[in-house]
């Protein structure tokens, strides 16, 4: 036996903590609440866990030290045998302990020492080091009390350590040896049995002396340093051979077990408590707890993150090894794995799901913050399928309503990093932003939304400075980009930049339909057409001076343009007089550069010289073109030599004297003038002549005082008559003559009436015809003489005199004219003053009745027609409303009590319904029908026979139109139905025109009656109505005779009105004529004659010049085809006739072949060439149609592109937009096949034949602009030919194929930079040209991978050349912005098929981005091992991926599912998932 320690036969004192032990008094303590917790694991008679003493002892440090029971002694302690408590890892025990004694402890000690002993007892000795634990109390419990079936079982005997034994770490208990039989106590010897066993080794004297002696000779030594080193590292080598950790890992997940639901949630409830440890918890994990239920019972039992997440390990480790233990192995093993991981990713995706969908609930706070930590978690820690719960994200966040938009944006900005390292997964994240940033914008609540609206802007900013990239999006960034811009602001330098960045890289990925940089006519000539139909910007004049740096050229184009004959009206004319004086501010010289314009040439042709003498002259009028310049530069240049300089046809440098305006000129300048005049046998004499003659004549017409004319009407006629004769011959000089008298004849006589009246027009009251003795006839004769002179300058003036002194008939027509020349108005600048004049004359005549309805309809029908005054024709919509209604009365009364003293007499009707609607009945539905049927037996019995009845009841038909508008107008429709049936009616301008003109009827309304008609009448009938409609669209002269001349001038605007807004109908209207034509026979003779009128007149040719000029693409769609696919000859004929009337000039009425019209045509005289080209080709089919013939059409139109482009002009590439689809489809087939023909190869390319290669070059680039010209027809229907289109993609593949192995295998310098400087470039752009090919066709996938390798190919290699060449650097990022293009919609299958493709480029990060592939943290690592290597989880051996001898690197995965802490209840040394031999650990 070993000898005990201390000896029996020495008396052992009493130590403190027997001192306290006997303290503890009282009954057995039972159980603490908080120690509750059940291991499932133990029996019934298992041992419970050791209960630590209240009493423990505070180590110094601040740790409380556990108490372990002491030896047992009858009167002090009970008897207590439990299991040894090991102790914690790490910092090792302190020999000695200070211990701190608690208050009520030091007092009970003195109590005890206080009491009476017959025996002194000495003091105590110190406390020895193993003593340093408490001794277990005498009132301990053995056993804790279990209801639970105890285990009878019996076990082994293991010996226990006594809590007396002393520890000294790391060797353990010292002097406790249990009998094993192999002790060297047990061996029993002489030695051992004459001395007895004792553990001491033999000392001798050297042991306890000094080492220096022997140590320091041999440390004196050279070699000292060096034997010192040597014995320490043999020190350290022998401590790392018997300390290094060699056992192969032993780990192994914790085991499930099937238990009860008691017994399940009591150990879940432990898992909560975290004061439980997991080593005891792992002994044995309840089955049942998986996936969801795993997520929902952590959530519900609170359970700590950190241990929610073990728990999910555990049943994840042995879920994970099940596959493996199946026997299946490989592929189908991975696969089964992938799939448990995806179906776990997809319970944390429904269970945060169904948290954010409860987001109402009152705990959702609370659930929702423990949900995303745990899902953050888990997606940190590598547990879920990345790629499948960063699409949930992405999806959940575009799919979202807007109320739990703001949560899936917190929950995004958590994988904020992750998911923008992905290209799939951040575009469509941009997207989104942008998306949901226009939808808040346009909300109507945005002013609520606004805090939303700064968070949506505040993370596209973010996304942008940190990862650009996934804003190259053509599609969306073109959508969104300027609601983006103006969210963000101008302030920030470094965002401007980025955003100029990605400009510049989303319009490299748009393949525009064309030529890439405008011409300046053609930009110049867009910006300008637009103020042919809109009204005149102030804004158009500086977007035409920043065109070009060249100003001269600037005013020569513009000059062109307003001179121009395919430009109709005489709006051009004062669009460009405002752009020039304009101009003039910003310093050029406008005298200087009309002179030298003058003195040019090439200009002539297709321009209207009366047109350019027009511009002039207004400038001359306004001081910006000096006339005595222009005379200094006539006598310079040897003055007028002959008539014909002077005449119409002469010179316009010349014959420009003769149309200044006279009036600007002092009597030195007139003088100057008519010298030149004279030398050409002009005789300025005449001119003044013609100037007073035509003023007498107006003397004649017009009267300025109060007084009445006879044969008012005849007098209008012949006035007429002779106005026309004498316009023709007139100058521009006597036109401005003439225009200029008026204008100062009206401001004599307002100057005249203010001197009579002094006080304020605004405040007095104005008769209804009394100021200025001006009556309509007379102001419609200044109007009309002011617009046949095309003087409109003077006519805005005499309005703005008129607007202010005449009454309110004179007020409506001069609305009128403002909206008949509206544009005009516009340019002039005009157009503003004088609505806002009549604005305020219509509000100082509020309390006029008698005909305030005339000027306000007349002001609320220009008010519709401005953009910005919207809310003003509402406002005067609803004065007008007001205006009819004012004198209703609130009682009903039938119809027929109040038309019992009605005559029957068809004379007394009209007035005694006047006498109803004035009285002011309301009048009920049926009674409003019964009055409207009245009216219109009335006007059907006067239709043709009695004008003045027919215009009254037309009055009387719109007022009553004002009681109920809707059912107005269903009676309406009914009786025009009607009357188009009748036999003896007149034709549609006699009767339609006046009611359109009063606003009973609109032009809509009569179309829609004709084609009701026209599906129920016979063919006769047929001819009537369809003709008649046309007429009364178009017809200009042909106006009903009842119709006084304000209503006709208002019936003119309706139609200029419906021509613009809606010139569909008018072209269905002009087919359905052109149909007639072979029929022409048949019809009656008035019809035959009105409709070869309207064909050969000017109003049809007008509206087709505007029609063509504005919809090209309308004439030939829906009028030119039609008719030239019909069998109709005379129709053919017919449009062949007018469009060679529409070209204007016989210069172009005489070309027969395409190629002239390429070559002629330029950007004025483009649409009418693209027409006549297209009725050309068209009919070469039709009277061809063979396939023969078919082609060699198809040659004559690419030699005639190819040369236009040689010759420099571009407008073909807008020709061939208009041409047959399949024409321009075989066009742009035979561009493709040349182009990739020229494209270069490695065995063609080489330094010697680069000039044949350049030239290839410029080929290339006109192939190239071919493309883009047709580039619609790829649009139009990508899935045709999808064999041809799959072969011409491999083609593109191979041609990038080809030039990377060029930049890769040739040493040539020169061929290098031949390729990166030229032919990338090339076939990028040819690439970006058939990409609705890749976007439409989804077979194309695999080809569209082949592509995308190839550019990233070529990206790598690039990258490889200097960085510091601008050229290098922008080809590198245009061709990975094109790879980025094709790769969004490729699939995960063929991007992973790349990325293996690529091997290590797969590391490069731009090309991880590319193809959405981040790497995998423990993706490359591998062992490095020599000899036999075995597998750490299992013992299966490692494929042997390289090897060099014995020596081997076998790639490493890491399980991330089995990396747990505290897996196994008993501590083994190498019991961790990751083998500790894989470090070189060593035990501590």
């Amino acid at each position: 036996m070993s000898p005990q320690w201390p000896p029996k036969n020495i008396a052992r004192p009493t130590s403190l903590h027997e001192i306290l032990s006997q303290t503890q008094s009282g009954p057995s303590s039972t159980r603490r609440s908080d120690d509750s917790s059940t291991d499932l694991a133990l029996g019934r008679d298992a041992r419970p866990r050791l209960v630590m003493s209240s009493l423990g002892m505070e180590a110094p440090d601040g740790q409380q030290n556990v108490s372990v029971p002491m030896s047992p002694k009858p009167s002090i302690t009970a008897s207590f045998t439990g299991r040894l408590v090991l102790p914690s890892r790490g910092r090792p025990q302190l020999r000695r302990l200070a211990f701190k004694v608690n208050p009520v402890i030091s007092a009970t000690i003195e109590s005890i020492q206080e009491e009476p002993s017959p025996k002194v007892l000495s003091l105590p000795m110190p406390v020895r080091p193993w003593r340093n634990c408490p001794s277990v109390p005498k009132n301990f419990s053995r056993c804790a009390p279990d209801t639970a079936k105890k285990d009878t079982r019996p076990k082994p005997y293991i010996a226990e350590t006594p809590p007396l034994a002393p520890f000294f770490p790391p060797t353990g208990n010292t002097d406790f040896f249990p009998w094993a039989g192999n002790h060297l106590e047990d061996q029993f010897s002489e030695q051992t049995i004459r001395q007895g066993y004792y553990d001491k080794s033999q000392m001798t004297q050297n042991e306890i002396g000094s080492a220096r002696s022997f140590i320091y000779p041999a440390l004196k030594h050279k070699s000292g340093l060096h034997t010192l080193s040597s014995v320490f590292t043999n020190i350290l080598a022998q401590r790392r051979a018997h300390g290094q950790i060699t056992k192969s890992s032993t780990f192994k997940p914790p085991p499930r077990v099937t238990v009860t639901d008691t017994k399940r949630e009591m150990w879940l409830k432990d898992l909560a408590n975290p004061t439980m440890s997991l080593r005891r918890l792992s002994r044995s994990i309840p089955h049942g707890i998986r996936g969801k239920v795993l997520l929902e019972q952590s959530l519900r039992k609170n359970i700590p993150i950190e241990r929610a997440v073990w728990l999910a390990k555990c049943v994840g480790a042995n879920e994970l090894r099940a596959f493996r233990r199946k026997g299946v192995s490989g592929t189908l093993a991975m696969g089964g794995e992938a799939k448990w991981i995806r179906d776990f990713t997809i319970c944390v995706e429904q269970f945060l799901e169904s948290i954010i969908e409860a987001c109402r609930e009152t705990d959702f706070k609370v659930k929702f913050a423990y949900a995303i930590r745990l899902a953050t978690l888990f997606h940190a820690e590598r547990l879920l399928d990345r790629e499948n719960y960063m699409d949930w994200l992405i999806t959940s966040l575009e799919n979202t309503s807007q109320i739990r938009l703001p949560i899936w944006l917190l929950v995004v900005q958590i994988y904020w990093k992750d998911l923008i390292q992905y290209r799939k997964y951040g575009r469509r994240l941009s997207s989104i932003l942008l998306i949901q940033l226009s939808e808040t914008h346009d909300n109507p609540d945005s002013d609520l939304l606004a805090p939303f609206s700064d968070s949506l802007t505040s993370l596209l900013k973010e996304l942008m400075l940190y990862n650009h990239k996934t804003f190259v999006a053509p599609k969306i960034w073109t959508k969104y980009r300027d609601l983006l811009c103006s969210n963000l602001g101008s302030d920030d330098e470094q965002l401007n930049c980025i955003i100029e960045s990605i400009d510049a890289r989303n319009s490299r990925l748009q393949f525009s339909d064309g030529i890439e940089n405008e011409s300046l006519q053609r930009s110049l000539i867009r910006i300008l057409d637009e103020s042919l139909i809109t009204p005149y910007n102030s804004r158009l004049a500086i977007k035409a001076w920043i065109l070009a740096k060249d100003k001269k050229q600037l005013v020569k184009e513009l000059l062109v343009w307003s001179m121009s004959l395919y430009r109709p009206g005489k709006t051009k004319v004062y669009v460009a007089t405002r752009i020039l004086r304009a101009w003039s501010k910003y310093g050029i010289s406008i005298t200087e550069d009309v002179l030298d314009f003058l003195d040019s040439t090439g200009w002539e042709d297709f321009c209207s010289r009366s047109d350019l003498y027009h511009v002039i002259s207004e400038l001359a009028r306004s001081g910006h073109f000096s006339s005595s310049k222009y005379l200094q530069w006539l006598i310079s240049r040897g003055g007028i030599q002959n008539p014909q300089d002077i005449g119409k046809d002469g010179p316009c440098a010349s014959r420009l004297l003769a149309e200044l305006p006279i009036a600007n000129l002092n009597k030195s300048l007139l003088r100057t003038r008519k010298t030149l005049l004279i030398r050409a046998n002009y005789s300025a004499e005449e001119e003044q002549d013609s100037i007073e003659n035509y003023l007498s004549l107006l003397q004649r017409k017009i009267s300025w005082k109060l007084e009445h004319l006879s044969s008012e009407m005849m007098q209008n006629n012949v006035f007429e008559s002779n106005n026309e004769d004498l316009l023709f011959k007139m100058s521009r000089t006597v036109k401005s003559e003439i225009g200029l008298r008026l204008r100062e004849k009206a401001c004599l006589e307002a100057t005249e009436q203010q001197a009579s009246s002094p006080n304020d027009w605004n405040k007095c009251s104005i008769p209804k015809n009394g100021i200025l003795g001006l009556t309509p006839s007379n102001f419609n004769t200044i109007r009309k003489t002011l617009e046949d002179i095309d003087d409109y300058s003077m006519l805005a003036d005499v309005l703005k005199i008129f607007s202010k002194n005449c009454g309110i008939d004179i007020l409506a027509s001069c609305a009128d004219t403002l909206n008949m020349h509206l544009e005009i108005f516009a340019a002039i600048g005009a157009l503003r003053e004088i609505y806002e004049i009549m604005l305020s004359r219509l509000r100082a005549l509020k309390d006029e009745s008698n005909s305030f309805g005339v000027f306000s309809t007349s002001l609320f029908d220009l008010s519709v027609r401005l953009e910005d005054q919207k809310l003003i024709g509402q406002e005067l919509a609803q004065e007008m409303s007001h205006n009819f209604k004012k004198a209703w009365a609130d009682a009903c009364s039938p119809i027929s009590d109040c038309t019992t003293v009605v005559e029957s007499t068809d004379s007394l009707l009209t007035d005694e319904i006047e006498k109803i609607l004035v009285n002011g009945i309301r009048l009920s539905h049926l009674s409003f029908e019964h009055l409207f049927q009245r009216i219109s037996l009335v006007l059907e019995s006067s239709l043709g026979t009695l004008p003045e009845q027919q215009r009254n009841c037309g009055i009387l038909l719109t007022r009553l139109r004002s009681f109920d508008t809707q059912k107005f107008h269903l009676l309406m429709m009914r009786w025009v139905n009607r009357s188009l049936t009748l036999s003896n009616r007149p034709n549609l301008m006699q009767f339609c025109a006046p009611l359109i003109s009063s606003g009973c009827i609109t032009f809509h309304d009569i179309l829609e009656s004709c084609e009701t008609n026209l599906a129920s009448t016979k063919s006769s009938n047929f001819s009537k109505i369809t003709l008649e409609a046309l007429v009364l669209l178009l017809s200009s002269t042909e106006i009903s005779n009842i119709m006084t001349c304000e209503e006709i001038y208002r019936f003119r605007i309706k139609q200029l009105n419906i021509q613009r807004d809606f010139p569909a109908d008018l072209i269905c209207a002009i087919r359905k004529t052109f149909e007639l034509l072979p029929f022409t026979k048949n019809i009656q003779p008035q019809l035959k004659l009105d409709l070869d009128l309207l064909l050969e007149g000017r109003d049809l040719r007008q509206f087709l010049h505007y029609v063509i000029l504005f919809d090209t693409k309308l004439f030939i769609d829906d009028l030119l085809i039609p008719i030239l696919n019909s069998s109709n000859a005379d129709a053919i004929s017919a449009i062949n006739k007018i469009i060679d009337l529409l070209l204007t000039t016989s210069r172009l009425r005489l070309m027969k072949t395409i190629q002239s019209f390429f070559e002629i045509a330029d950007e004025l005289v483009l649409p009418f060439c693209q027409v006549k080209i297209a009725a050309m080709i068209k009919l070469e089919k039709i009277s061809h149609n063979c396939t023969e013939r078919h082609l060699d059409l198809v040659e004559q139109l690419y030699t005639a592109v190819e040369l236009a482009i040689r010759s420099g002009n571009t407008t073909w590439s807008k020709i061939i937009n208009l041409l047959d689809v399949e024409i321009t489809e075989k066009l742009r087939e035979k561009a493709q096949v040349q182009f990739l023909a020229l494209a270069p190869s490695q065995n063609l390319l080489e330094p010697d034949g680069l000039t044949v290669h350049e030239r290839h070059i410029m080929q290339g680039k006109k192939f190239l602009s071919i493309l883009k010209a047709t580039s619609h027809c790829a649009l139009s229907d990508p899935f045709q030919n999808t064999n041809n289109n799959t072969s011409l993609i491999s083609e593109i593949a191979a041609a990038l194929n080809s030039v990377w192995l060029i930049l890769t295998r040739c040493q040539s310098e020169e061929v290098k930079n031949f390729i990166i400087g030229s032919w990338i470039p090339l076939l990028i752009s040819f690439t970006l040209a058939h990409t609705t090919l890749f976007e439409a066709n989804k077979t194309l996938h695999e080809s569209r991978a082949k592509i995308i390798l190839a550019l990233a190919a070529i990206f790598l290699r690039l990258q490889g050349f200097d960085a510091d060449n601008d050229i290098i650097e922008e080809l590198i990022e245009q061709t990975y912005d094109l790879a980025l293009h094709f790769v969004d919609h490729l699939s995960d299958d063929l991007r992973q098929q790349c990325i293996r493709s690529l091997h290590d480029a797969g590391s490069n990060p731009h090309i991880s981005y590319l193809f959405s592939h981040v790497l995998n943290p423990s993706e490359p690592m591998v062992l490095y091992q020599k000899e036999r290597l075995f597998n750490l989880h299992s013992n299966e051996n490692f494929d042997d991926v390289s090897s060099t001898g014995n020596e081997k690197l076998v790639p490493f995965s890491m399980r991330r599912w089995e990396i747990l802490g505290e897996s196994t209840p008993n501590v083994g040394e190498n019991d961790t998932s990751l083998s500790l031999t894989l470090f070189g650990a060593r035990r501590g």
